[in-house]
């Protein structure tokens, strides 16, 4: 679980990055009957996404608790190679 986390990419200094992507899509949003077939897949694709709301909350409330002494703090030059 901890490399899961870890793999949120946290830099080192205490700085969290943006993320490069919403941390979650947007449930709500259905395509109707009458959208396009390609919107039709592409939400019915985000669906299948797996999100772990539970470790990115407890990963940013450490890195809030500890700063750059967190756990799930990265250096910078990982964080640019996971880009």
């Amino acid at each position: 679980m901890e490399q899961a986390i870890a793999d949120l990419g946290f830099v080192r200094g205490g700085v969290a990055p943006e993320p490069a992507v919403a941390a979650y899509p947007d449930w709500e949003e259905d395509a109707s009957a009458d959208a396009p077939k390609y919107k039709q897949r592409i939400v019915a694709l985000e669906k299948q996404l797996r999100v772990e709301h539970e470790k990115y909350v407890f990963a940013v409330r450490d890195w809030a608790e500890h700063g750059a002494q967190s756990r799930y703090v990265l250096p910078p030059e990982e964080v640019v190679a996971r880009s």
